[in-house]
Protein backbone atom coordinates (compact mmCIF):
# COMPACT_ATOMS: atom_id res chain seq x y z
CA UNK A 1 0.00 0.00 0.00
CA UNK A 2 1.39 3.22 -0.81
CA UNK A 3 0.16 6.22 1.47
CA UNK A 4 -0.17 9.76 -0.29
CA UNK A 5 3.03 11.72 0.62
CA UNK A 6 1.41 15.02 1.25
CA UNK A 7 0.07 13.83 5.03
CA UNK A 8 2.87 12.31 6.06
CA UNK A 9 5.55 14.42 8.45
CA UNK A 10 8.32 11.64 8.34
CA UNK A 11 10.58 11.48 11.47
CA UNK A 12 13.95 9.62 12.41
CA UNK A 13 12.89 7.61 15.39
CA UNK A 14 16.42 5.18 15.89
CA UNK A 15 19.76 6.62 14.17
CA UNK A 16 22.86 5.73 15.85
CA UNK A 17 22.91 2.93 18.32
CA UNK A 18 26.08 1.95 20.47
CA UNK A 19 26.90 -1.56 20.84
CA UNK A 20 25.52 -1.48 24.19
CA UNK A 21 22.46 -0.47 23.10
CA UNK A 22 22.11 -2.68 20.15
CA UNK A 23 23.03 -5.57 22.65
CA UNK A 24 20.39 -4.67 25.31
CA UNK A 25 17.73 -4.18 22.53
CA UNK A 26 18.73 -7.99 21.17
CA UNK A 27 18.69 -9.54 24.84
CA UNK A 28 15.09 -7.93 25.30
CA UNK A 29 14.26 -9.50 22.56
CA UNK A 30 14.87 -12.63 23.57
CA UNK A 31 13.65 -11.92 27.31
CA UNK A 32 10.37 -11.55 24.91
CA UNK A 33 10.43 -14.71 23.52
CA UNK A 34 11.62 -16.76 26.41
CA UNK A 35 8.06 -14.96 28.36
CA UNK A 36 6.14 -16.49 25.46
CA UNK A 37 7.28 -19.59 25.91
CA UNK A 38 10.52 -20.16 23.44
CA UNK A 39 13.21 -22.31 23.93
CA UNK A 40 16.69 -20.29 24.65
CA UNK A 41 18.00 -21.87 21.24
CA UNK A 42 14.65 -21.14 19.50
CA UNK A 43 14.61 -17.15 21.38
CA UNK A 44 17.63 -16.04 20.22
CA UNK A 45 17.53 -17.57 16.42
CA UNK A 46 13.76 -15.88 16.43
CA UNK A 47 15.37 -12.64 18.00
CA UNK A 48 17.93 -12.30 15.08
CA UNK A 49 15.61 -12.02 13.06
CA UNK A 50 14.09 -8.67 13.93
CA UNK A 51 16.69 -7.39 15.65
CA UNK A 52 20.12 -7.53 14.54
CA UNK A 53 22.91 -9.39 16.70
CA UNK A 54 25.31 -7.15 18.82
CA UNK A 55 28.16 -6.87 16.63
CA UNK A 56 26.26 -6.41 12.94
CA UNK A 57 23.73 -3.90 12.91
CA UNK A 58 24.45 -0.61 10.19
CA UNK A 59 23.13 1.47 13.24
CA UNK A 60 26.17 1.43 15.07
CA UNK A 61 27.95 2.51 12.33
CA UNK A 62 25.96 5.13 11.26
CA UNK A 63 24.66 3.76 8.08
CA UNK A 64 21.02 3.24 8.75
CA UNK A 65 17.89 5.23 10.70
CA UNK A 66 14.55 4.16 11.22
CA UNK A 67 11.93 6.75 9.76
CA UNK A 68 8.17 6.71 11.22
CA UNK A 69 5.23 8.93 10.51
CA UNK A 70 4.41 11.67 12.79
CA UNK A 71 1.08 10.10 13.16
CA UNK A 72 2.30 6.48 13.64
CA UNK A 73 5.55 6.01 15.50
CA UNK A 74 5.71 2.20 15.58
CA UNK A 75 8.61 -0.22 14.44
CA UNK A 76 6.56 -3.18 12.19
CA UNK A 77 7.89 -6.45 10.87
CA UNK A 78 5.41 -6.85 7.90
CA UNK A 79 5.93 -5.57 4.77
Amino acid sequence: MIAEMKDLILLICSSYRSYRKQKILYEQKIYDLLNEGYSQTKAKNEAATVVAIPGTSEHEIGLAVDIVDDNYQMLENEQ
